[in-house]
């Protein structure tokens, strides 16, 4: 059975694009690369956030030499070091943590973002990927 690659619809479609009035067509561009844009920005986050919240796992893994079990001892030592600690303590180390996530995050966004302008300017030319 051959492969077919058109459609009878693409046929009806094809007329109904041609009818569309040019001021129409100007609005469906700008929609068309403003959604491109909110969804190549919303995955360039998640990606961020995706590596942020990694990074505290390879370093955990890091200092355990790979090993599972050193890992997770690791893990319990600093979870029972904070359920033991007075809740200022607690709030301290949290704030701290915190602060290292964002800043982490953010010099991961500083060192993505001309790739990511890089992306969307190509995407918005029509070489979309």
């Amino acid at each position: 059975m051959p492969l077919e690659t058109s459609h009878p619809f693409d046929d009806v479609l094809a007329r109904k694009r041609l009818q569309v009035p040019p001021s129409e067509r100007k609005l469906h561009r700008v929609v068309a690369d403003v959604s491109y844009i909110a969804l190549k920005a919303a995955a360039y986050i998640g990606s961020i956030h995706l590596m942020t919240l990694g990074l505290p796992i390879v370093f955990f893994l890091a200092i355990s030499h790979g090993s599972a079990e050193l890992f997770f001892a690791h893990l319990a030592n600093l979870a029972d070091r904070f359920l033991v600690a007075d809740p200022a303590r607690q709030q301290a180390f949290a704030n701290e943590v915190r602060f290292g996530l964002v800043g982490i995050a953010t010099l991961i966004a500083i060192y993505r973002l001309p790739r990511f302008l890089r992306d969307v300017e190509a995407g918005l030319r029509g070489e979309r990927s």
